[in-house]
């Protein structure tokens, strides 16, 4: 993988079909777009973290690609891709980013993003979880 959002078409759906509500179409390639297009907005430390989150969770999916059987359905492509939503945020280095970037992310997420359903609240509790040393820092 490398970043593009023509992944999750051409590769994950391709793979396993699950139309417009699976998670290749409804959420990977969505957000991928949106940050696609606001990426210019992020600092350099924000560009870099933008590219690279979007490579680490495209490489988190090659096993659907692959025909992994532990992914062969929507509903597990969807549970396994959410998993590694906090991982690769905070691997790519979302503690260490400026609260300019922050607030971009939240910008081009959106509430509907950050806050549309149970999988999303727990990615952002995850995630704000594993970032605590910096959050209490800049509080």
């Amino acid at each position: 993988p490398t970043g593009k959002c023509s992944f999750y078409t051409d590769c994950i759906e391709k793979k396993v079909k699950c139309g417009k509500d699976g998670y290749a179409k409804n959420y990977g390639k969505k957000y991928c777009d949106k940050f696609s297009n606001n990426k210019s907005k992020f600092s350099a430390k924000g560009k870099k973290w933008v590219d690279k989150t979007m490579v680490c969770l495209q490489k988190k999916l090659v096993p659907v690609v692959k025909g992994d059987k532990a992914y062969n359905t929507c509903k597990e492509i969807k549970s396994k891709a959410f998993g590694s939503h906090s991982n690769c945020y905070v691997s790519s280095g979302l503690c260490k980013l400026p609260p300019s970037d922050w607030m971009k992310i939240m910008k081009t997420v959106g509430a509907g993003g950050m806050f549309g359903g149970v999988r999303n609240m727990i990615e952002a509790v995850q995630t704000v979880d594993d970032c605590f040393p910096f959050v209490k820092w800049v509080l």
